[in-house]
């Protein structure tokens, strides 16, 4: 039960931090936006779309998703490399 709890923090602090860097690239594509069409392959996912008056709609669920989604690779490989981090120091006496 503690590893259990262990990766839902783990997991919940990525998805966190993941919501609120999609604000800092939001924040610096407003800034210097692109000057010509960029085909991506989330179009039809999309975590804000830049209208032709000027303003700027914000997909809030879809930025939420990506975050969520994107923290759970993130926080199995940081698992992994604590696993592999405490076994080389383990076998060498050191924890």
């Amino acid at each position: 039960m503690k590893t259990l709890r262990v990766y839902v923090i783990i997991w919940f602090l990525n998805a966190l931090i993941g919501f609120f860097i999609s604000f800092y690239l939001l924040s610096k594509n407003l800034t210097s936006p692109v000057k010509h069409t960029v085909d991506l392959p989330t179009k039809s996912f999309q975590m804000y779309r830049l209208l032709t008056n000027g303003e700027v709609e914000i997909h809030f669920m879809n930025i939420i998703i990506a975050a969520v989604l994107l923290a759970i690779p993130i926080t199995l490989i940081v698992l992994w490399l604590s696993r592999l981090i405490k076994g080389y120091f383990t076998k060498r006496g050191r924890v």
